[in-house]
């Protein structure tokens, strides 16, 4: 008898998510034709959303064009705020005017946070009344666990959500706005005279329907996706996963295990409340004490998603040197995780040349010339390049073909800005078989 009551009280706890962890993934699969769950791990535990926040913002956006408030083809124009806010964003120049199909497909795709912004004042007016909708609809939708304080998913008090949450919203936008939906199916696009590309690797999946990731350092990496195969169509949801293969990985065994699956319950609200997110802090060598007594010569490259690629943290020590945190473990698999989205590899490289800038090394082929090719496209300018370093086979990454000493400091200093190693170098640096970036 006492096991049946223990056992009783466990479940009675979790339904109500008061034995959701501390700290980890939280996942869930639903049926979309049923509305039953296929899978369910920890679905009420309360997790940062990030850039998911967007899946919001842009069901917004398709509800104000079905209600005709607003066009795919009106021109919105950027305001200060909406330049203004921190990367990733297209870099939009403060009174630009600009197609809004365009701008949104940017937070959408590129999961920009300027074009967020810009999407929610062309659609209320403000930010601040945009984000009052936001949260009425996360009522309606009954998202009992989830509060927006912004339409970007950047960090803010009192933001939040959960996995069946989650699943909820994917499935409301599936629903109530399918053909426009397929935006979340683009990899790639320009807009501003800036090229950009998504990074979702739902897209890669046999049968994937990419919809949104989100990455901060207490939030974890975040994704929300839909696969059918056979006729068969799976909402997934996976939050607070410490790396992006990781991410990747867990999507796939999600799916695997969701497709044999039989149906259970339905998916419903939320009757509990979950408490606050805790603040899974993946970001390499965050409290690491060799980071604060040594000086940081390379660091994390952290965004809200689509330059979420993570390089390992080298730091010099106090005494002169160079030394990796023993904290950062290896973000990058040796090989991309089978059915995830590979770029294709660009023809024969031209040779080296002009001003250039050296952005550090990977452990990973195709983790280097993704990371190069987004700096290339986010900036406009120069010719990626990647090489197998001799002493140790790591891929140094380098843009070169840069027109000028202003430029490449230019970027370099954007690029540092953003937490990303960035070095300059000469022409003759650049084309010296003995220089020092190439050891």
């Amino acid at each position: 008898m006492r096991v049946l009551m223990r056992r009783a009280l466990w479940a009675l706890l979790a339904a109500c998510g008061l034995l959701a962890p501390l700290g980890g993934a939280t996942r869930l699969a639903v049926e979309v034709e049923s509305g039953r769950i296929l899978l369910e791990e920890a679905a009420d535990a309360p997790r940062y959303p990030a850039s998911l926040t967007k899946m919001m913002t842009v069901y917004l956006a398709f509800e104000a064009m079905e209600k005709g408030e607003i066009a795919p083809d009106d021109k919105i124009k950027i305001s200060r705020r909406a330049a203004g806010q921190t990367p990733v964003k297209i870099g939009f120049r403060t009174g630009a005017e600009l197609r809004f199909g365009d701008v949104l497909a940017a937070a959408a795709v590129a999961s920009a946070n300027d074009a967020a912004v810009a999407v929610a004042e062309a659609v209320a007016g403000s930010e601040e009344a945009f984000v009052a909708r936001m949260n009425a609809a996360a009522v309606r939708l009954g998202l009992t666990n989830t509060r927006f304080v912004n339409a970007s998913g950047l960090p803010g008090a009192g933001q939040s959500t959960t996995a069946r949450d989650m699943a909820l919203l994917g499935a409301a936008l599936l629903r109530d706005h399918p053909k426009r939906s397929e935006l979340f199916n683009q990899r790639s696009g320009r807009l501003a005279g800036k090229s950009y590309q998504t990074t979702n690797t739902i897209l890669g999946f046999p049968g994937g329907f990419g919809l949104k990731t989100g990455f901060t350092c207490a939030a974890g990496y975040n994704v929300v996706g839909a696969v059918e195969r056979g006729g068969r169509k799976v909402i997934l949801v996976t939050l607070g996963n410490p790396s992006r293969p990781a991410r990747t990985r867990d999507a796939q065994d999600i799916i695997r295990k969701a497709l044999a699956a039989t149906p259970g319950a339905l998916l419903t609200p939320a009757v509990g409340r979950a408490g606050a997110p805790a603040d899974l802090n993946v970001c390499v060598g965050a409290k690491d004490p060799e980071i604060r007594r040594g000086t940081r010569e390379w660091g994390v490259g952290v965004s809200a998603d689509t330059l979420e690629i993570v390089s390992e943290e080298v730091y010099r020590a106090p005494g002169g040197g160079y030394q990796p945190s023993a904290a950062a473990p290896e973000y990058m698999l040796s090989a991309p995780p089978q059915g995830s989205y590979e770029p294709a590899r660009p023809p024969a490289p031209p040779p080296l040349g002009g001003w250039a800038l050296h952005l550090g090394s990977e452990a990973n082929e195709t983790a280097a010339r993704m990371l190069v090719q987004q700096v290339t496209a986010s900036f406009g300018a120069g010719i990626p390049h990647i090489e197998a370093r001799a002493r140790d086979g790591r891929w140094n990454m380098v843009v070169h073909s840069l027109p000028d000493q202003k430029t490449a400091l230019q970027i370099g200093q954007r690029l540092q800005t953003q937490g990303r190693y960035a070095l300059v170098l000469t022409p003759d640096t650049l084309t010296n078989a003995a220089a020092r970036w190439r050891r």
